[in-house]
């Protein structure tokens, strides 16, 4: 059974491809309606709900690369 790639829920599904790598993705209405874009160092998808970072050409970018960011600015 067919469900939602970021919740898990199995109704109203929609089809979404990824902007970058044309993966297609099966998304429930209140996620595809979440997703505010792709990290512009790692490609995840990034919703409202994410901790969105931006990197020095001022593009969104997940936690985990922004946690990378501040890491290497430590050393």
């Amino acid at each position: 059974m067919k469900s939602c790639y970021i919740c898990n829920d199995t109704e109203d599904l929609f089809a979404w491809k990824h902007p970058e790598n044309g993966s297609e993705y099966m998304l429930c209405s209140y996620c595809l309606n979440s997703i505010v874009g792709v990290c512009a160092e790692c490609s995840a998808i990034l919703v409202k709900l994410d901790p969105v970072g931006i990197n020095k050409d001022g593009q969104r970018i997940c936690y985990k690369c922004s946690a990378m960011h501040d890491m290497a600015d430590d050393e």
